[in-house]
């Protein structure tokens, strides 16, 4: 079965409460609800790009694939590809809290020295 797992990519991503900031990008309360709880048999395809957009994140890394049911061949099963392996037991806020002060800002540091290219200069210059 295909589902949409926004807990994984929450915890990745260092969200604590995914319900209020789906609410806060522009979700209803019921449609939040049912993401969160993981109780959509759908989604909209408008639903899944504002996802994708709010989550900076390819449509793939929404979804989660667990086979279900009898005569299932793995060496055929062209959906493994969905499927994602466990995360480790702490979240992102959970491992920077329990890193010192000094190791946070390395970690800052070499993200923006890896991520952030420095402003091109103009034709002016």
């Amino acid at each position: 079965m295909i589902t949409i797992d926004l807990d994984r990519l929450c915890r990745i991503k260092g969200i604590a409460h995914p319900y209020a900031f789906l609410t806060a990008n522009g979700f209803t309360h019921r449609t939040a609800s049912r993401l969160v709880g993981g109780i959509n048999k759908g989604i909209r395809f408008d639903h899944l790009e504002r996802l994708c957009r709010i989550f900076h994140a390819l449509p793939h890394d929404l979804f989660n694939y667990r086979p279900i049911g009898r005569g299932l061949n793995p060496a055929n099963d062209v959906l493994l590809a969905l499927r994602k392996k466990p995360l480790a037991t702490k979240d992102l806020n959970s491992l920077l809290a329990s890193l010192p002060p000094e190791e946070i800002i390395n970690l800052q540091a070499e993200i923006h020295a890896r991520y952030h290219k420095p402003s091109e200069p103009t034709d002016g210059q």
